[in-house]
């Protein structure tokens, strides 16, 4: 992982002037990410660099319109699955955006979630 990467992560957890939850929203986010596409968290085989986060990965490839590559070809075979999938993609978009004052707040997710069903 860059050090890039892994400072901005550090510097949202570290933030002590700040406490808030957007840290376990990012978190959640990330378990949202590896929920729907079946992928690591970091992973070499996205990038041939050193890896790129998934977050990153999953928004440029989801941008032109490659939703097919970046979900779980697993949960894809139950065609009923593709558009909560698809939901459950845009709610971890949400929880992994950078700026965390952008990121909803833990009642905001369990809405969206119970939205979902």
């Amino acid at each position: 992982m860059g050090v890039g990467i892994v400072h901005r992560k550090l510097s949202t957890v570290l933030d002590r002037q700040r406490v808030s939850q957007k840290p376990n929203i990012y978190s959640f986010g990330i378990v949202l990410l590896e929920l729907v596409t079946g992928k690591d968290p970091i992973c070499a085989s996205l990038n041939d660099e050193e890896g790129v986060d998934l977050p990153r990965w999953v928004r440029s490839v989801a941008s032109q319109e490659w939703t097919s590559e970046v979900l779980d070809l697993e949960l894809l075979r139950c065609e009923y699955h593709e558009d909560m999938m698809l939901s459950f993609l845009e709610l971890a978009f949400s929880c992994t955006t950078e700026d965390p004052d952008m990121r909803p707040s833990i009642s905001e997710v369990v809405l969206m979630i119970k939205e979902l069903y």
